[in-house]
């Protein structure tokens, strides 16, 4: 766990998601909307980091998991931003203003739901948190596709046990980056990547689905056609070329 001083050993969450070379995200109108994106972002962060300075709204100061910092609308109006919201966090992570570190690393990792293990050395070396988060973004989430391959290659013909389950943690750890590529598995009828998808969403299809009044529709119809429609919410854009 991140903490807002010192860390011992670190399980780091890193969001990405790769969008397919096609698209294209250079319009002004995407530009517009990643700047709109942005300002949204850093307000409700300094909106939450005045919150959250105030003892009062802090039920339990030693809480690990900093959940009384999430029990607010200010951290929701950053997760309700989604994975877009990303690349404003690392460009304040980089900034280091004034918004405790923890709060944005946290914020990243709620988003993300990526999992890097760091051992105390490595995590000195790169910096910290907001060393690993910035590398990551910035480099290494290129890799997503082979990741994902790799992991899925692991975990699915092992029989069922903790063999299996550690694989299939490392594939969850792979976080909302590899959605895309999940998705093209449950297209091609794998439906064990159904409860993926709601892990790395926090649920949304779920409930979605579960409030569906329509004609009936198989769960994976519906997680398809909701991907399709929602979509833009978990993505990101694809690196730039250097």
């Amino acid at each position: 766990m991140i903490q807002p001083k010192t860390i011992a050993y670190c399980t780091i969450l890193v969001a990405l998601i790769v969008i397919p070379d096609g698209i294209s995200g250079g319009t002004e109108t995407s530009e517009q909307a990643d700047t709109d994106i942005s300002k949204r972002c850093r307000i409700a962060v300094a909106e939450w980091a005045e919150y959250v300075s105030d003892p009062k709204n802090i039920e339990d100061p030693t809480d690990s998991s900093f959940e009384s910092h999430m029990k607010n609308r200010y951290f929701h109006a950053i997760m309700d931003l989604g994975v877009p919201a990303l690349e404003s966090l690392i460009g304040q992570m980089k900034e280091g203003n004034r918004t405790p570190m923890f709060l944005l690393e946290l914020a990243f990792q709620r988003i993300s739901k990526r999992v890097i293990k760091l051992s105390p050395s490595e995590f000195a070396r790169i910096g910290g948190g907001r060393g690993a988060f910035i590398k990551w973004w910035e480099k290494d989430r290129a890799k997503i596709g082979e990741e994902f391959a790799e992991c899925y290659e692991q975990w699915k013909p092992l029989s069922e046990g903790e063999e299996k389950l550690q694989a299939y943690y490392r594939l969850r750890g792979l976080g909302v980056l590899a959605m895309p590529y999940a998705i093209e598995k449950i297209r091609d009828g794998d439906n064990d990547l159904l409860d993926t998808i709601d892990f790395w969403t926090d649920k949304a299809p779920e409930k979605a689905f579960s409030e569906h009044k329509g004609e009936p529709v198989s769960r994976k119809d519906f997680y398809l056609t909701w991907w399709e429609e929602n979509k833009e919410h978990w993505l990101a854009k694809p690196l730039r070329s250097k």
